[in-house]
């Protein structure tokens, strides 16, 4: 910062002013202008010393651990803690001074209580922890293992107190590992054991033991993600942790930490507060970083303006409370009583001058510096911060705008002045009004308008005015810029501007020209007459105006006596009479009357052309355009037009009909038949009828033809009996046909037919007369005829066709498939060429009417078809069978595609197809088919003692043949072994998933045997629901968040989790219900059930009150059931119940009752 006892003594005009008060010499109190911020005052960085901890390199990272102490208020003892990751652990034994059935000391001597603290039993530890601390779990003990590595290095500071553990058996009490291992008791029915120099192990509680404790608790704040526990179904203990790394908490979801961008802290921990990188944070509703008000430290008038630094902020004492600094005290420091009446600055892009005054630093005005204004220095220029100001009449110090900048100041002495800025962007010329400078105005600098400036043009400010009569200057018109002023010597003139419009001058300026301008006045000689003027028709009646004239006098002109009658045509080709006035005339006035002499003129009606024709006006069509008038001279012309044809009719160019062209059915015309649009007609009883059949080929069977043959195909004709055409053959007519006149020939309405050795007539051909006759002994042979293949089919030779050339000729023989072209052809009986039609059509139905077709394979769209007398017509339409991916499956290393099909010789054969398992059998409908295979005795055949000990594969599941049933194969089961109590556990893959194959046998408080009282070795254990879900007795009343259900652990040994709904329900589809219940008898540790899951009616706990009084715990054995993670309600979950009859389903089970677990692999 300047001084400005500096800056005065090197004469800048400016602080001499300043400095010197109105005189402008420098004065003898010089002004301060040292500074110094609020960090130049004593200021002490505020540490947290209960929060404050040491490094620790730990096996998740670099972190803190915070040495403290914790005070049970119940019996006043301090216990000492440390803190780190989400947790604060106490650093000794638990020992509330009790030895009782609920504790006791070691060797039941109280010397080792007071060094080792109290050993407590499982089953009475809840409640033991200080206020705000709860029991540890195994997980919480696994994280400090994590982190710490070695639980006993002293730098870690958990020190392990080395007190062994007891148990009570039988009334005696046996201690053991004194000074050897710290045998810490959980939570959830586990132990850690740490020893000197040695890890941690955990193991499972003995309900009879004693251990020792320590208690914890959760901070919910960590320093780094790295620090967050393992994101597993225990993490829902924790809920959301705040990362200070991140400044966001997060959450245990699907497996891992998410963001869940707030930081809420729980009330447990308000005011809780903890350091990272040196910033101390604290709880208050959401973790923030702290302030001095978070804290207690005293703020009072014993310490006034006292600072302190605490996360990096300065904090000041005043009035009894911390607060921040002002922008202005971080860089001027504070403005204490010592330093009233200074002046400091700051120094930016613009150094802002401030001054102490009783209510704290403000900024420095003028008068602090040039003096004040009055009435001695009215007008009076002086510098501020090289800023120009003036003594206004105001008394206050003004700024010179940028007119007086420029001018001066306008006082009295100069008023009247005028002048310019001297800028070239501006050039407005000011005015001294007394006081002020105002823009000048036209009359500033040409004088007032008066008489003797009459229509004198000015220029002002790249303006021009005018003076006119009434005593104003006024800016010219457009018109009057262009063609000048209209004075006095141009009255009558008519000028044209620029852009080629006509003005008239009279007494009121100039004006738009008039008709009368140009043409004079309307008089008698020129009355009726009209004229077109700028766009408008004028016309003259009365005079002396012209008028402007309206529709239809613009168009048409007068309507006057002269020309009364008369039709013209306005602009819109619109028609009008004349008749006193103007008037729309009518069709008839405009077109007419249509006489014969008039016949095929035309004539328009407005738009619309008419013809004249008939006698009639109609309107014209595009049909006269194109094919002619149509009138009396062209009346029944046929004409086309666009491929269609039409005739001329009376109504005009129409579609023809049978009557338009052949006019109508009368008596005279009786059986006369006619041709139109390609059909015949016959005319009856006045009716044209349309013929069909031999009618229309042969005409009416009359009387006068009576008798009549006519030929109509082949060898086949019509006889006209009875007014009836009725079918006949040639033979009829050419006589008998028998061997001995074989090959006889005879004429026939001009066709030649000979005798043939078939013993009919037949249409002797060029064919026949080249070639012979065409019979059986030439069945298939092909001739060449005038280069033409023909072939001998049934009785004619025929053309050969494509069809024949691709597939061989099709002889009318025997019964022949084959395939072309993607499509099915047919020859044989009753085809007389290649065929391809309906299936029903080519093939017909296949049954013991037709048996030639037993043993026939056929095709039909992409199909394959078989006939066998095993398949009747309740199979298909056409009994025929549809050939199967199946059949082809089946057929392979067989002779043929029929080997394969299931029909009655193949009862009992099996085919695997895409990975599915069939037999051959009846299906529900009675029918031959390929059945999937449920149970493996339908694929594998009847299991008993004649193939006791055979194997097979089934669904892909190795199975064996033991005592009478498929079961799963011995080599199937894998194992697992629990490491919390070394039992040993069948496992079996069902699916895509692997299961155990046993119950779960775990043994902690709150389970049961299953099956018998000593049956938890062979049945397993029954669990509450709490229990199987390892949970704290109170979820047995509540609703539980079960984050991440799909990994869900439970009582599961690790690596195995709880199964979910979807999974039973995969489990049934793959094994049938009943198949997965085994009975308790004859159990057998090799074989179980035909799916491997050996569910055994073992039964469950139910608990009630008995006549409402007493508890009761009972072994009910009608179901067995398997618990589930889901809760319909607070105090039930769902479990899936297996009853003794093989059936099962999900149903919902209080949680207090005992049902067994069974368990997935991860």
């Amino acid at each position: 910062m300047k001084n400005l006892s500096l800056i005065c003594a090197l004469g800048f005009s400016f602080f001499l002013f300043a400095c010197g008060g109105h005189s402008g010499s420098t004065g003898s109190d010089e002004v301060d202008l040292s500074s110094s911020s609020v960090d130049d005052f004593n200021v002490d960085d505020y540490l947290d010393t209960a929060a404050i901890g040491k490094g620790f390199v730990s096996g998740m990272g670099t972190s803190t651990i915070v040495r403290g102490v914790l005070n049970d208020i119940r019996t006043g003892r301090d216990y000492k803690t440390i803190q780190f990751g989400p947790y604060v652990w106490m650093a000794e034994n638990m020992d509330n001074g009790s030895r009782s059935s609920f504790g006791d000391c070691y060797d039941r001597d109280s010397v080792y209580c007071e060094s080792y603290g109290v050993l407590y039993k499982e089953e009475h530890i809840a409640g033991v922890c200080p206020r705000g601390y709860d029991l540890p779990m195994e997980d919480d003990y696994k994280y400090m293992v994590r982190f710490a590595g070695s639980l006993t290095d002293p730098e870690f500071g958990f020190n392990p107190q080395m007190g062994g553990s007891c148990v009570e058996e039988k009334g005696e009490f046996v201690c053991s590992n004194l000074g050897l291992s710290a045998d810490l008791i959980t939570g959830d029915y586990s132990y850690i054991r740490i020893k000197k120099n040695a890890g941690a192990i955990f193991g499972k509680v003995n309900p009879k033991g004693y251990y020792s404790l320590r208690c914890m608790k959760f901070t919910y704040f960590v320093e780094t993600k790295n620090l967050l526990p393992d994101c597993d179904s225990s993490a829902y203990r924790f809920g959301d942790i705040f990362v200070a790394s991140e400044g966001s908490n997060f959450r245990c979801k699907d497996g891992k930490w998410v963001d869940v961008v707030d930081s809420y802290c729980p009330s447990s921990e308000r005011g809780q507060r903890y350091y990272y990188n040196d910033i101390l944070y604290v709880c208050d509703d959401s973790w923030k970083e702290a302030s001095m008000n978070d804290l207690d430290e005293k703020c009072d008038s014993t310490n006034e303006w006292t600072v302190k630094k605490l996360n990096g902020k300065s904090y000041i004492c005043e009035n009894k409370e911390w607060r921040l600094p002002t922008s202005i005290e971080d860089t001027l420091g504070l403005c204490t009583p010592e330093r009233l009446g200074k002046i400091d600055s700051l120094v930016s892009s613009d150094t802002v001058l401030y001054f102490c005054s009783v209510n704290g630093w403000r900024k420095a005005q003028v008068t602090d510096f040039i003096g004040e204004c009055d009435s001695t220095r009215y007008y009076k220029v002086d510098n501020y911060r090289g800023r120009r100001y003036t003594c206004r009449t105001t008394d206050k110090w003004g700024l010179l705008d940028s007119k007086e900048d420029s001018l001066g100041v306008c006082s009295p002495k100069i008023a009247g002045k005028m002048d310019t800025l001297k800028m070239k962007f501006d050039t407005t010329l000011y005015y001294c009004d007394t006081t002020s400078w105002r823009e000048a105005t036209l009359v500033d600098v040409h004088g007032e308008c008066d008489s003797t400036k009459s229509y004198k043009e000015a220029e002002f400010m790249g303006s021009s005015y005018v003076c006119r009569k009434n005593g104003r200057w006024e800016s010219l018109t457009t018109t009057e810029k262009d063609i000048g002023v209209c004075t006095p010597s141009r009255l009558g003139k008519i000028d044209t501007t620029t852009s080629k419009t006509d003005y008239y001058c009279d007494t009121t300026g100039w004006r738009s020209t008039v008709v009368e301008d140009y043409f004079g006045e309307c008089t008698e000689k020129q009355k009726y007459t009209t004229l077109y003027f700028k766009g408008s028709d004028y016309g003259c009646e009365k005079g002396p105006k012209w008028t402007r004239l309206s529709f239809p006098e613009s168009d048409l002109g007068y309507c006057i006596p002269s020309i009364k009658g008369e039709i013209r045509i306005d602009r819109y080709a619109k028609d009008y009479i004349c008749d006193s006035v103007w008037r729309a005339a009518t069709q008839a006035e405009v077109l007419g009357t249509c006489t014969e002499a008039r016949d095929g003129e035309k004539k328009y009606f407005g738009t619309t052309k008419y013809i004249c024709a008939f006698e009639e006006w109609r309107k014209s069509t595009v049909l006269d355009d194109s094919l002619g008038v149509c009138t009396k001279k062209t009346l029944k012309k046929m004409g086309t037009y666009n491929s269609k044809e039409y005739i001329c009719m009376k109504e005009g160019w129409v579609i023809p009909t049978l009557i338009a062209v052949h006019d109508s059915c009368t008596a005279a015309r009786e059986y006369e038949v006619v041709e139109f649009n390609g059909d015949k007609y016959g005319c009856r009883n006045k009716t044209w009828y349309r013929l069909s059949g031999i009618a229309a080929k042969a005409g009416y069977c009359t009387p006068e033809r009576e008798g009549e043959f006519y030929l109509d195909h082949d060898e086949y004709g019509y006889k006209c009996e009875k007014g009836s055409w009725n079918s006949a053959a040639a033979r009829d007519f050419l006589g008998s046909c028998e061997s001995s006149n074989y090959g006889e020939k005879k004429i026939l309405q001009g066709v030649t037919f000979f005798c043939s050795r078939s013993g009919l007539w037949q249409r002797f051909t060029e064919l026949e007369e080249k070639y012979g006759e065409c019979y059986s002994a030439v069945r298939g042979e092909i001739v060449t005829h005038n280069g033409k293949k023909y072939g001998c089919s049934p009785y004619r030779w025929r053309e050969v066709t494509t069809l024949d050339e691709a597939l061989g000729f099709c002889d009318g023989y025997g019964f022949t498939w084959k395939e072309y072209a993607g499509r099915d052809y047919v020859c044989g009986d009753g085809f007389k060429t290649w065929t391809n039609s309906s299936d029903w059509a080519m093939y017909g139905s296949c049954d013991d009417r037709y048996k030639w077709k037993y043993g026939l394979i056929v095709g039909y769209e992409g199909k394959r078809l078989y006939c066998d007398n095993d398949f009747s017509l309740s199979n298909t339409t056409t009994a025929w069978h549809t050939i199967s991916p199946i059949d082809s499956a089946a057929a392979k290393g067989k002779k043929s595609i029929v080997d394969g099909i299931c029909k009655g010789a193949h009862v009992g054969d099996t085919v695997s197809y895409q990975d599915t398992q069939y037999y051959c059998g009846l299906n529900k409908n009675n029918v031959y088919v390929w059945i999937a295979a449920t149970r493996p005795d339908q694929y594998l055949g009847k299991c008993d003692a004649t193939n006791a000990g055979a194997v097979g594969k089934f669904q892909g599941y190795n199975m064996e043949c033991y005592d009478g049933n498929w079961r799963r194969s011995p080599s199937d089961y894998g194992s697992l072994t629990d490491s919390r109590d070394g039992t040993k556990y069948k496992t079996i893959k069902i699916g895509e998933r692997t299961w155990m194959a046993e119950n779960l046998k775990l043994e902690v408080s709150g389970s049961w045997c299953a099956g018998t009282q000593n049956g938890c070795s062979e049945y397993g254990r029954l669990y509450n629901w709490h229990t199987a879900m390892n949970l704290p007795a109170s979820a047995n009343t509540t609703v539980i968040d079960m984050k991440d259900s799909a990994s869900y652990q439970g009582l599961c040994p690790d690596g195995w989790r709880l199964p979910l709904q979807s999974e039973w329900n995969e489990l049934f589809g793959e094994c049938i219900v009943g198949g997965l219940s085994k009975k308790m008898t004859g159990y057998d540790t090799l074989h179980t059930d035909a799916c491997g899951f050996s569910s055994m009616p073992v039964g469950y706990i139910k608990i009630f009150y008995r006549n409402g009084i007493d508890y009761t715990e009972e072994l009910n054995m009608e179901l067995t059931g398997y618990w589930t993670t889901v809760q319909p309600a607070d105090t039930t979950a769902e479990a899936f119940i297996f009853w003794e009859n093989g059936s099962g389903k999900k149903r919902v089970e209080a949680k207090k009752n005992g049902y067994l677990v069974r368990c997935l692999k991860k």
